[in-house]
Order: C-alpha cells, then sequence, then structure tokens
C-alpha cells in the first residue's frame, strides 16, 4: 500500500505528475490550491476515493486521466479513472477543467464537487448518481449528458447559477 498524504502537495508549484499505479490512496486536500496544476496522469490506479477537496482550487487543472499507452504524452479533459468510486465533497471544486467524464464506477458523489468550475463546458455521466450543488456556479456549463437508466434523481441545486446550459440529455428513468 502507498499513500500520497493529505495536503501533501497543497499550494505547490507543481505542474504535472505521473502517479504510479502502486499508489492507493491520496490524502483529503492532496493537490489543493496548487496553481500552477495543469496535467494529472495515473499510470492505471488502484485508488477508490478522489478526497474532500482533493483538487479544490487547482485552477489552472484541465486534464486528468489513465495514461492508456506509453505513446500518449497528452490528455483532453478530465476522464475520472474507471477504479474510482466515490467523488468527496468539492474534488474539482474552482478547476480548470473544460470536459468530463464520470465513469459508470462512480456510486457515490459528494457536494459541490465542480463548484465554480469557470471553464467546464461539457459533462458525460456514466454514474447513477448526483451530487448536492455539484456543478454550482459554472457559468460556461452548456452540455450536459446523463447517460444511466439507473439514475433516477438529480440533487438538489444540481446546476444552480449555471446560466450557460442549453443541452441537456436525461435518462428515462429520471422521476
Amino acid at each position: 500500500t502507498t499513500t500520497i498524504g493529505a495536503k501533501a502537495f497543497k499550494n505547490t508549484g507543481l505542474i504535472s505528475i505521473v502517479i504510479p499505479q502502486a499508489v492507493t490512496s491520496i490524502g483529503y486536500e492532496g493537490f489543493m490550491k496548487s496553481d500552477d496544476l495543469q496535467t494529472v496522469i495515473f499510470n492505471g490506479t488502484n485508488i477508490e476515493v478522489f478526497e474532500t477537496s482533493i483538487f479544490e482550487d487547482c485552477t489552472s487543472l484541465a486534464n486528468l486521466g489513465v495514461k492508456a499507452s506509453d505513446d500518449q504524452t497528452a490528455l483532453s479533459g478530465c476522464e475520472i479513472p474507471a477504479g474510482i468510486k466515490t467523488l468527496e465533497d468539492k474534488a474539482f471544486k474552482n478547476t480548470g477543467v473544460v470536459y468530463v467524464v464520470i465513469p459508470e464506477n462512480v456510486i457515490t458523489i459528494g457536494d459541490y464537487v465542480f463548484e465554480n468550475s469557470s471553464k467546464l463546458t461539457t459533462v458525460e455521466s456514466y454514474s447513477n448518481v448526483t451530487g448536492k450543488y455539484m456543478f454550482k456556479n459554472s457559468p460556461l456549463l452548456s452540455s450536459v449528458e446523463f447517460d444511466n437508466t439507473d439514475l433516477t434523481v438529480l440533487e438538489e441545486g444540481l446546476f444552480y447559477d449555471c446560466d450557460s446550459i442549453n443541452f441537456i440529455t436525461l435518462s428515462d428513468s429520471i422521476y
């Protein structure tokens, strides 16, 4: 078991990091307020939880995902790794992420996860859950697709103050 402790890279000048598959957990606020952090690449992942505020206030964070091959040097957007089951409160609050893909393996989503994401425009979610005020005050968010027939509830304040929403696809199971 290899752990990156709570606040390990908080408020640093880190620009990019590759996290090896041996890492099984990253503590809360692990990268919080690392304004220069642009890219987080996972070489596979054994991590199941993105802890509270793990990337909060990483205003330059634009790319996150699993490295698919040795040739892949850049990612496009934020693709939550398939092994992640939980996104805790404020995990991506106030980041520079433009595009997000949430896999179906995510079974728990905390509150305010993508709040104040000023560059976020597009979300594809395959999860069957949402979080309260999940996208609050994300002014450029315009396109959201929920592609899971087990999704039955859109949580309170989900799109609160998201003025640019013009395209939402919901599954038939919403009631």
